[in-house]
């Protein structure tokens, strides 16, 4: 059976997912290893208190912080593995990493939102209106360009030169 040439558009998604990988593991062990040293993260810092209704889930997630940098650990290794096996044609490569596309896409969403709600959730007398405004437009605009990758990586892990490389 006759191997079918690597896409050029498979070549650059497997080696974004290698080396974005990579860099996301070694970011999640740069947050995770102190947090282990000194056997977790006791306090949240205490800029917490000035984000008025959001002050709790900021502490939770300080508190969880090394578990989030495990998940990110775990989710990157896989994201990894999924690049290789799709650079070297593997079936299983394109669900998984149209998967991670997709978590990649609730993330953004999730860090967009709860962006803006900071921005907008604060004290009064620590809000500045303009600059808020501002900001959320920026955030929104962040928001459509971060959320654009993960679509295209859809898209193209969908296409038929797609499935035809990882079907054979």
């Amino acid at each position: 059976m006759e191997r079918i040439e690597r896409p050029a558009r498979i070549s650059v998604i497997g080696t974004l997912f290698v080396v974005l990988g990579a860099f996301a593991a070694f970011c999640g062990v740069a947050v995770l290893a102190p947090a282990l040293l000194q056997r977790g993260l006791d306090s949240p810092p205490a800029a917490a208190e000035h984000f008025g209704p959001l002050e709790p889930i900021l502490v939770l997630l300080w508190m969880h912080m090394p578990w989030f940098a495990g998940g990110q650990v775990v989710l990157a290794l896989v994201g990894i593995i999924g690049g290789i096996g799709l650079l070297r044609g593997r079936d299983w490569s394109r669900p998984l990493l149209m998967l991670l596309s997709w978590l990649a896409l609730v993330g953004i969403a999730a860090w967009g939102v709860s962006g803006i709600i900071g921005f907008w959730s604060r004290p009064a007398e620590a809000r500045w209106p303009v600059f808020d405004a501002v900001m959320t437009v920026i955030m929104l605009v962040m928001l459509a360009a971060f959320a654009a990758v993960p679509c295209v990586i859809i898209r193209l892990l969908g296409s038929d030169a797609a499935r035809a490389y990882t079907a054979g």
